[in-house]
């Protein structure tokens, strides 16, 4: 399995680049993560890479849920959504599993 860099980019301890190991759990998350950190639109030559941003219409947990598994086919994603503790503030909960596990 080969070695991709870790989000956010970091200097390991030992002083080389940080790594996460492909096919792992830990790639798995750090490629959701990507996605949640990465607003649809950002990056001009994958335009449609990304989720978007719920700041003024909110989460749709199912849109939420279909936009991440179709980035990261390998995972099964589930979203929920509750009310938080301020008027009009969401919580989201999202679970990650890999498929076939």
């Amino acid at each position: 399995m080969a070695d991709h860099l870790a989000w956010p980019f970091r200097v390991a301890p030992g002083g080389g680049l940080a790594v996460v190991v492909e096919d792992t759990p830990f790639e798995l998350r750090q490629n959701v993560l990507v996605l949640l950190h990465t607003p649809r639109g950002a990056r001009a030559l994958a335009p449609d890479v990304g989720v978007d941003d719920p700041t003024f219409h909110g989460v749709d947990p199912v849109a939420l849920a279909a936009d991440l598994m179709d980035f990261e086919p390998r995972a099964d994603v589930a979203v929920t959504v509750e009310p938080g503790g301020w008027e009009g503030e969401q919580r989201a909960t999202i679970t990650v599993h890999r498929k076939g596990l």
